[in-house]
């Protein structure tokens, strides 16, 4: 199992992207609980079965499955949510990713910070072009987001 440390942030505003390949995601979630999810991705052109726990505010376990085309498809069909979105990694060192959201959660972008130990995570100085920390927010999580009604989202994200 992996684990990841992370801290979100809302941006500001979207830093020039032209040198940066995006990454396309389209997550179907299967099972939603209080503190995991069971979901298939679409990655590009990789399709994989995820299951996500909550350790702490900011530590997350995963396991990851591949899984064939066929397999992501038919399990797709089960998802009561989805969400589409494009990531783009803007930083290696720390890694910083920044998610544009689309259809449901269109105006949302949202960027991820990575570290290797909590202590990391705890001195991270964000950039001018971050806003508000969202880590702990119910914008901080996909699962936690599919939760909002329109309205929420849209007063949360300032619509």
């Amino acid at each position: 199992m992996k684990q990841t440390i992370t801290r979100k942030y809302i941006s500001l505003h979207i830093p020039d992207l032209s040198h940066v390949t995006p990454q396309h995601n389209e997550r179907h979630y299967l099972y939603i609980g209080e503190s995991s999810v069971i979901r298939v991705e679409l990655k590009n052109d990789i399709y994989e079965l995820e299951k996500k726990t909550d350790i702490s505010k900011t530590v997350r376990e995963e396991e990851v499955i591949p899984l064939a085309k066929e397999e992501f498809e038919q399990l797709a069909k089960y998802a009561s949510f989805h969400i589409v979105r494009d990531s783009y990694i803007v930083s290696d060192n720390p890694k910083i990713i920044l998610r544009i959201y689309k259809d449901r959660f269109e105006g949302l972008n949202r960027c991820e910070v990575f570290f290797n130990t909590d202590e990391d995570a705890l001195r991270f100085q964000p950039p001018d072009w971050f806003g508000a920390e969202i880590t702990n927010s119910p914008l901080g999580k996909d699962m936690t987001l599919l939760k909002l009604s329109d309205e929420e989202f849209n007063e949360l994200v300032g619509h």
